[in-house]
C-alpha cells in the first residue's frame, strides 16, 4: 500500500510541474523590465525617442540613432531580458562603425505597452520595419537586421517575407523545444510549449544573406545550435566563431573578435 501511495504521490508531484509549466510558460520565456538603466545620452550619442504602433494597436517604444553619412541602417532585436537601455554597448559599437540605429522594445518591455507573445512580438518587429521603410524613408537593401539571442527568433522569420541588405543571427537557438528540451529533460516541453520560436524551420527560406555568430563557450544556448542554424541558413552565409560566455560584452578577447568580425562582415555587405 506503501508503495502505490508512493507512485501516485509522485504521479501527482509530477503532473502538477508540468500543468505550472504549461499554464506560466510566459513567465519563464519573458524577463522584461520596464524601468530604463540609462539612455544613449549617456554614452554621447544623440536620439529620437520614437513611439509607433503596432498592427493591432500596441503602442511601443524604441530609439533611433541618427549616423552622418551612414553606411546603412541597423535594426537590432534584444534578447529575453531587461530592454534597450540595457544595449548600450552594441549602439556604441555599431554607430561608431558608421551606421544609423533603430532599437525597439517589444510589447511588455520597457515603455512599450502590452504582454509578449509570439505572434505579439513578431507584429512589434514588423512594426519597426514598417517605421524605417515609411517614417524614415529608408530602402530595404539599406537595412542589415540583427537579432540576438531570443531576438534571433523574431529577426529569422521577418527575413523570411523581407529582403534585408543582411541579417544577422547571434548567440540564438534552433528553436524554444530545444533549449526547453535541455533545461527541463523530464517534462515533454515540445507538447507542453504555446510559443515554440522555430528559428530553424524559417531560417532555410530567408531571403538575405546570413552571419551566424556563436561562442563555442555560451553555457545557455550550445554552440551545436549556432552551427546547425549555420546549416540551414541559404546561401550566401557566413559564420563567425567567437570566445566568451552568452553575455560576452565584458569578456576583452571576445569582443575584439567580434567587432573585427562584424566590422569585416559589414564591410562586405556593403
Amino acid at each position: 500500500k506503501f508503495f502505490w501511495v508512493s507512485i501516485l504521490a509522485a504521479v501527482s508531484i509530477y503532473i502538477a510541474a508540468a500543468a505550472h509549466l504549461y499554464f506560466n510558460q510566459a513567465s519563464y520565456v519573458y524577463h522584461p523590465t520596464k524601468e530604463w538603466a540609462a539612455t544613449p545620452e549617456k554614452i554621447g550619442l544623440e536620439y529620437e525617442n520614437i513611439t509607433f504602433s503596432a498592427a493591432d494597436g500596441t503602442r511601443l517604444s524604441g530609439w533611433y540613432i541618427p549616423s552622418q553619412d551612414p553606411r546603412g541602417t541597423l535594426l537590432f532585436c534584444h534578447g529575453n531580458a531587461n530592454n534597450i537601455s540595457y544595449e548600450l554597448s552594441p549602439m556604441a559599437m555599431y554607430h561608431k562603425l558608421g551606421f544609423n540605429l533603430f532599437f525597439f522594445d517589444y510589447r511588455g518591455y520597457g515603455h512599450s505597452e502590452g504582454l509578449p507573445s509570439q505572434k505579439g512580438v513578431q507584429l512589434d518587429a514588423e512594426a519597426a520595419l514598417d517605421f524605417l521603410l515609411n517614417k524614415k524613408k529608408i530602402p530595404l537593401d539599406q537595412i542589415i537586421l540583427l537579432g540576438r539571442s531570443f531576438g534571433g527568433s523574431v529577426a529569422i522569420p521577418l527575413a523570411v517575407k523581407h529582403p534585408f541588405r543582411a541579417l544577422i543571427v547571434e548567440a540564438s537557438f534552433t528553436s524554444l523545444a530545444d533549449i526547453g528540451a535541455k533545461m527541463y529533460p523530464f517534462f515533454p516541453v515540445r507538447q507542453l510549449l504555446r510559443d515554440p520560436y522555430n528559428s530553424i524551420a524559417f531560417l532555410p527560406t530567408v531571403k538575405s544573406p546570413v552571419l551566424v555568430v556563436h561562442s563555442r563557450d555560451d553555457q545557455l544556448i550550445p554552440y551545436e545550435q549556432g552551427r546547425r542554424l549555420y546549416e540551414a541558413a541559404p546561401e550566401p552565409k557566413q559564420f563567425l566563431e567567437i570566445t566568451g560566455p552568452h553575455d560576452n560584452r565584458n569578456d576583452p578577447v571576445s569582443q575584439a573578435i567580434y567587432r573585427r568580425g562584424i566590422a569585416d562582415y559589414l564591410m562586405k555587405a556593403q
